[in-house]
């Protein structure tokens, strides 16, 4: 087994931070200061929390994918989890949720991701 990093405990810090004038800035910082501890301390799996996925669209996606691209680090990325429900009986609520999975998936194709 080889122990990674994961993006989440920098997200939390960050956010706790109130120093971000939105939410995607504190996505995109946190992600490049896991990825460069990663680097610094010669772990080679990083994971991602990719949460809200509709965040990730146009320029927000190229600035992602191009700051990802620009580490060596191994990518894997946890499933959406905020206010999803795909076994809710409200099937508004569960096609919604599969649309989150189905959005992050395709990221995760876009920029390579194991």
């Amino acid at each position: 087994m080889e122990l990674g990093v994961s993006t989440l405990g920098y997200i939390v810090e960050y956010g706790i931070s109130g120093r971000y004038n939105g939410l995607f800035d504190l996505m995109l910082e946190a992600t490049k200061d896991c990825l460069e501890f990663a680097e610094e301390n010669g772990l080679k799996i990083v994971e991602l929390i990719i949460d809200p996925s509709d965040l990730y669209r146009d320029k927000n996606k190229s600035d992602f994918i191009d700051l990802i691209n620009s580490y060596s680090s191994t990518l894997q990325v946890h499933g959406p989890f905020v206010d999803l429900c795909m076994c809710s009986h409200n099937i508004k609520i569960s096609n919604a949720s599969v649309e989150s999975y189905i959005e992050t998936a395709q990221l995760c194709v876009d920029f390579g991701a194991t």
